[in-house]
């Protein structure tokens, strides 16, 4: 069958082909985006290293399974007799713990391995820093202060303090305008 209306189809490329010749740098500024919120995750991440807490995919394990087995053994202490609810959630205990780990795969991943797919995915801005951490890393492992110098190097690149436009740094002294009208002469 014809399309009834050639031109329509026609126009949408065209202008489809037109927006992405207008804005070639959307992908750059996704990577940027992306860039950012890495390097802010980090900074929670290693917080949470620092403080011994679990990873991410621990803690989401943990609460999977602890909303399934409490979950479920509420019902079943208030409706069954206890022998048998209590054999029942001992078996429970084991099973959805096996559940849980198929729904949160990388529930027993460490810190270094969360750190690994992260900096894996992150483009580096301190290009030095970042061979600075590669190198440590070959020698000692990944650590939590090898992670920590690294971070603080790369926000000051990414991230740079803005100074305030202070007026007394534009101020000449009049001792200064005066050894210049010296020199001059």
């Amino acid at each position: 069958m014809m399309n009834p209306v050639p031109w329509l189809q026609m126009t949408n490329m065209i202008s489809y082909q037109g927006l992405v010749r207008t804005f070639p740098k959307e992908a750059e500024m996704r990577d940027d985006e992306r860039n950012n919120s890495l390097l802010r995750s980090m900074r929670i991440h290693i917080a949470e290293w620092e403080a011994g807490r679990a990873t991410p995919e621990g803690s989401r394990f943990m609460f999977i399974w602890l909303v399934m087995y409490l979950g479920t053994a509420w019902p079943v202490l208030a409706y069954c007799q206890l022998l048998w609810a209590l054999g029942f959630l001992v078996i429970w205990f084991f099973s959805s713990q096996w559940i849980c780990r198929r729904i949160v795969p990388r529930y027993n991943e460490s810190w270094a391995e969360v750190f690994d797919r992260k900096l894996s995915a992150y483009e580096p801005l301190n290009l030095s820093a970042w061979e600075h951490l590669k190198r440590q890393t070959e020698t000692e492992g990944l650590t939590v202060s090898n992670v920590r110098n690294w971070y603080q190097l790369e926000v000051m690149s990414v991230w740079p303090e803005k100074k305030p436009g202070l007026k007394f740094l534009r101020k000449k002294n009049c001792a200064d305008s005066k050894k210049d009208e010296v020199n001059e002469a």
